[in-house]
């Protein structure tokens, strides 16, 4: 039904941890899915072949080791044996909601994307107790914090969606989840946020992991990289797709066209990206927006 592909760090530390948690519940979706490891990392390799996954070593990355997306995706593309695909960050423990929500969707071609849950979990889940789903889901409700629609964490695209073709972004770093969705709405695909039926749960980790990290965050000379890309694709508009950008949102209900106000007013802005004309409504309407918004 559905190929996984994620890009881990090395299997070490917490991140050992915290990858094995989430690589681990992606095994106990059904029906069962492929996945794929993507990474010349021999703690990466060792690791996909003691979980009885796939893996595709054979990926081009720049001078500090971190792939190239245009690379993986592609190689991806080529090597999953489903019509869907999901790229995941390798940190995401997903459930069986995530499955359930995906054969909902009834569309020829789509993106589906949603907010995550951001959890602190530091600790090996057993995944031989029968109860360790909902011990995950009641530690999240009691102390997890639901990201803004700016953490993108998972893209799941039909095969004929044409969405595998990417500029060489870096991995794990800025603005390339925002140009994957503003790519989606200029190839008119339809976009659906699942986040309203879908708990996807993202464990709190620090980036010390980055070359020449600085700063709370991704900070580094491989973001200034990622930001440069970027700015080279969309000139000076500050707008920033998202996953508001949905067309259609899943509920318990089936799906739904996203007609409230933030989803909206983000599609406008959006639009006006990809039609100047609307520019001078966009922006009438931002300023309106950010008002009611005090």
């Amino acid at each position: 039904m559905l190929t996984f592909f994620t890009i881990p760090k090395s299997f070490k530390d917490l991140a050992d941890v915290q990858q094995r948690n989430a690589i681990q519940s992606w095994l106990r979706l059904t029906p069962e899915c492929q996945i794929i490891l993507c990474g010349d990392d021999p703690s990466v390799i060792e690791a996909a072949s003691e979980l009885g996954v796939e893996s595709m070593p054979a990926i081009r990355s720049n001078e500090f080791g971190t792939p190239f997306l245009d690379s993986v995706f592609s190689q991806a593309y080529e090597q999953a044996k489903y019509s869907v695909l999901c790229y995941v960050n390798s940190d995401i423990i997903l459930m069986e909601s995530f499955t359930e929500a995906i054969a909902r969707i009834k569309l020829n071609k789509f993106l589906a994307v949603g907010q995550r849950t951001d959890l602190d979990l530091t600790e090996p889940i057993d995944f031989e107790e029968p109860s360790w789903h909902s011990k995950v889901m009641e530690l999240s409700a009691a102390k997890g914090e639901l990201h803004s629609s700016f953490g993108i964490d998972y893209f799941v695209f039909s095969k004929n969606s044409n969405l595998h073709k990417l500029p060489p972004f870096l991995v794990g770093r800025p603005r390339w989840d925002n140009w994957f969705i503003y790519n989606a709405r200029k190839l008119k695909t339809p976009i659906v946020d699942l986040t309203p039926v879908c708990q996807v749960i993202h464990q709190n980790h620090n980036y010390a992991h980055i070359p020449q990290w600085k700063g709370k965050s991704w900070n580094g000379p491989e973001s200034e990289y990622n930001n440069k890309l970027y700015h080279q694709l969309f000139g000076n508009q500050k707008h920033i797709c998202n996953t508001k950008d949905a067309t259609n949102v899943l509920t318990d209900a089936g799906l739904k066209p996203a007609f409230t106000r933030g989803y909206l007013y983000q599609r406008l802005q959006t639009s006006a990206l990809l039609h100047p004309i609307l520019r001078p409504l966009a922006r009438m309407v931002r300023s309106l927006y950010l008002h009611s918004c005090k």
